[in-house]
C-alpha cells in the first residue's frame, strides 16, 4: 500500500486507538487499569516490563512513541489471551481480537514489520513536520564508527564575522574548527577531518580577499598549510595531510597509532578579509551563513557563531545537510537538507558563554579571532548550535538574512 505519510499517520493512530479502547474496557470489566503496570502483570502473569508497555499503548500515548514501544504479534495475541483466561467476556475477547488484526493489517501494510515501524516513528510523530530521532543517529554513529574506523567525541567550531576594516561594504571572517577526543580504530591514512570551502552560499570568494593565519606556524610544519593551531591541540598528533581542490581545501590524517594511544584533540583556523557583503547585493544571495563540516563520526557538534554588533542581521536559521550525491560546503548544499532540528541559543556577548566542551581553551580561541577580524570581543553577539550525534558526512549553519 503506497499513501502518503497522513495517512500512514492517521491510519495507525485510529487502529491503535481502536485497539487501546477494547483493551481498556476488557480490563475494566475484570476489574484492572492497565494503567497500573504491577497490577497489571500480577493479575494477568506478565513481565512487568511488558505490562508497562501495555499501560503506554492503551493509554494515548503519541503514536510515534507507539511505534517504538509495540510489542510483536504474538506478544500482543499472549496479552489478548491472558485477558481471557483471567476472565474477561467472550464478547469484549472478540473484539479485542478485531482490533488487535486491525492494527497487525495497518502494520503489514506500511512498514511490513517493527523494526521498519520504528524507523517510521518521528514521521508518525509529526507527519507535517518529520525529524531524524536522535536513537538513529546514535546507532549511525556506532555503525560509522566502526565503517570508517575513526570517531570523535565532539566537533567544535567556533568562527567570528565582522565588517572588514580595509574592505568597505565586506566583511571579514575567521574560524576555529577541529575535534576533541579523537579517536582511531584503524590506522589508515586519508580520514578526512574538515573541509574548508571558498564559498559563501554559493556565492565566489572575491579575488582581492586577503586569507591568512590565525596562529604562526614554524616553516618546516607539515601541518602548516592546513592551518594548524598548535597551542590549541592535546595529544599525540598523527601525521596531517592537505589536499587543495578547485573550491575549498580538505584536510586528513595520515597513517598512525590507533586505540587509546591514539586519541588526541586537534584545532586549524584561518581567516578571510573582505570575503562576502555586509547587506544584500543585486543578484547574489540574500543570505549569509556560518557552516561546520562533519565528516567523520561524532557524538556531538557545536557551532559558536559570533556575530559583531555593527552588522544588524537578523536571526538566524538552522540547517543540517547530508552527502548523497551532492557538494558538501558548494552551490548544492540546500539541495541535501535533513529534517534534523539543532538547538540554538542565544547569548549578548561571549563572557562566560564558554561551552562545556574545550572551556578550557575558549578564551584563547575568542582572543584569537578577536585580533584576526581587528575588533574587541565584547563587540560581538554569540549564537550556538548543538546537535547530538550528527549526521556523518554532513553539514550542519546557522544562515543569517542579509539587510537591506
Amino acid at each position: 500500500m503506497d499513501l502518503p505519510p497522513r495517512d500512514l499517520a492517521q491510519q495507525f493512530s485510529a487502529a491503535l486507538a481502536g485497539f487501546a479502547a477494547a483493551a481498556q474496557t476488557t480490563g475494566h470489566t475484570i476489574g484492572i487499569s492497565l494503567s497500573d503496570a504491577r497490577r497489571t502483570a500480577e493479575r494477568l502473569r506478565l513481565d512487568r516490563s511488558f505490562a508497562w508497555r501495555i499501560g503506554k499503548l492503551t493509554s494515548g500515548c503519541p503514536a510515534g512513541d507507539a511505534a517504538r514501544l509495540l510489542p510483536g504479534r504474538l506478544a500482543l495475541s499472549r496479552f489478548v489471551n491472558a485477558l481471557a483466561v483471567a476472565g474477561a467476556p467472550e464478547a469484549e475477547i472478540t473484539d479485542l481480537r478485531r482490533a488487535h488484526d486491525r492494527l497487525e493489517d495497518v502494520v503489514s501494510a506500511f512498514a511490513g514489520d517493527r523494526p521498519t515501524l520504528a524507523a517510521l516513528a518521528d514521521e508518525l510523530q509529526n507527519s507535517e513536520q518529520p525529524t531524524v530521532a536522535e536513537s538513529a543517529r546514535r546507532s549511525a554513529f556506532r555503525g560509522n564508527s566502526a565503517i570508517w574506523g575513526v570517531r570523535a567525541g565532539a566537533r567544535f567550531t567556533v568562527a567570528a564575522c565582522a565588517p572588514s576594516d580595509d574592505k568597505p561594504g565586506r566583511t571579514t571572517f575567521a574560524v576555529i574548527g577541529g575535534y576533541l577526543g579523537l579517536f582511531r580504530l584503524r590506522s589508515q591514512a586519508g580520514t578526512p577531518l574538515i573541509r574548508s570551502r571558498l564559498s559563501d552560499r554559493g556565492r565566489p570568494t572575491p579575488a582581492d580577499a586577503e586569507w591568512g593565519s590565525l596562529e604562526t606556524v614554524a616553516p618546516d610544519d607539515p601541518a602548516g598549510a592546513a592551518w594548524i593551531m598548535r597551542s590549541l591541540c592535546a595529544g599525540e598528533l598523527p601525521p596531517i595531510t592537505t589536499e587543495h581542490e578547485r573550491d575549498g581545501t580538505s584536510v586528513c590524517l595520515g597513517a598512525g597509532p590507533v586505540g587509546a594511544s591514539s586519541e588526541c584533540d586537534v584545532f586549524f583556523g584561518q581567516g578571510c578579509r573582505g570575503m562576502g557583503p555586509t547587506t544584500r547585493v543585486p543578484g547574489e544571495p540574500a543570505e549569509s551563513d556560518f557552516v561546520a563540516t562533519t565528516l567523520l563520526p561524532c557524538e556531538r557538534a557545536v557551532l559558536d557563531a559570533l556575530v559583531h554588533r555593527d552588522l544588524r542581521w537578523s536571526s538566524p536559521r538552522a540547517e543540517v545537510h547530508g552527502h548523497m550525491g551532492g557538494v558538501l560546503g558548494g552551490p548544492f548544499l540546500r539541495h541535501e537538507a535533513l529534517p534534523v532540528k539543532p538547538e540554538i541559543e542565544r547569548f549578548d556577548s561571549v563572557a562566560g558563554a564558554a561551552p562545556d566542551i574545550a572551556a578550557d581553551r575558549y578564551d584563547r580561541m575568542i582572543t584569537a579571532l578577536s585580533a584576526f577580524t581587528r575588533r574587541p570581543a565584547e563587540e560581538f553577539e554569540l549564537w550556538r548550535l548543538t546537535l547530538t550525534f550528527p549526521p556523518t558526512p554532513g553539514a550542519m549553519g546557522l544562515v543569517f538574512e542579509l539587510p537591506s
